[in-house]
């Protein structure tokens, strides 16, 4: 590992502590308002992202993911606890689906499939959070997906072995929360602040 890769993976690291700062700060003002189920799955599958990542060498490339990790499982936590209390049947749907894929990759034991796994499992369960922000987009901090955008970057160019496991979920997390912080710009003009 590079002095450069390290010091992009230090740069994720940071950024991935700016980008949850506001959505902690909105959970504590009572503003942010997570989906359990969705910041759930995201917990179980940057788990399993940030292990194929460093059993594949992607070195201070994983760094982002397991702070992501962490913040996620955090925010699962209260989002069932206090967060969003509303969930639908695609909710639901979505939900059990996500989790129903993980055995599939315990039992065949393939990194390459855990990924991609974990990649339709990640956006998949987006939807009720993504579902949510149509409808109340004053719900999630633009500034913590936009952030995460620039993190992710930052994650790529640390990875010390680009592969298909190291670097696809990183491109479908800049893509996800990239569509997120669209949605969220393109929603709150035409939605009053609560």
């Amino acid at each position: 590992m590079t002095d450069q890769q390290q010091l992009f993976g230090l740069i994720s690291v940071i950024l991935g502590f700016i980008a949850y700062a506001p959505y902690w700060y909105g959970i504590y003002k009572g503003e942010t308002k997570p989906h359990g189920f969705s910041w759930m799955v995201w917990a179980l599958v940057t788990g399993i992202a940030y292990f194929a990542q460093v059993s594949d060498g992607a070195g201070a490339g994983a760094w982002a993911i397991g702070i992501t990790c962490i913040n996620c499982f955090g925010i699962a936590m209260y989002g069932f606890w206090r967060g969003e209390k509303e969930r639908t049947r695609s909710d639901w749907i979505t939900f059990i689906v996500s989790l129903a894929i993980i055995p599939i990759w315990l039992l065949t034991d393939n990194v390459i499939l855990a990924v991609a796994l974990v990649c339709i499992i990640d956006s998949l369960a987006t939807w009720p959070t993504f579902r949510k922000s149509i409808m109340k987009p004053w719900d999630e901090p633009i500034s913590t997906h936009g952030i995460a955008v620039v993190k992710y970057v930052f994650a790529m160019m640390a990875l010390g072995n680009v592969s298909f496991v190291t670097a696809a979920y990183l491109v479908v997390l800049l893509i996800l929360d990239g569509l997120m912080t669209l949605l969220l710009i393109v929603r709150r003009p035409h939605i009053a602040k609560p």
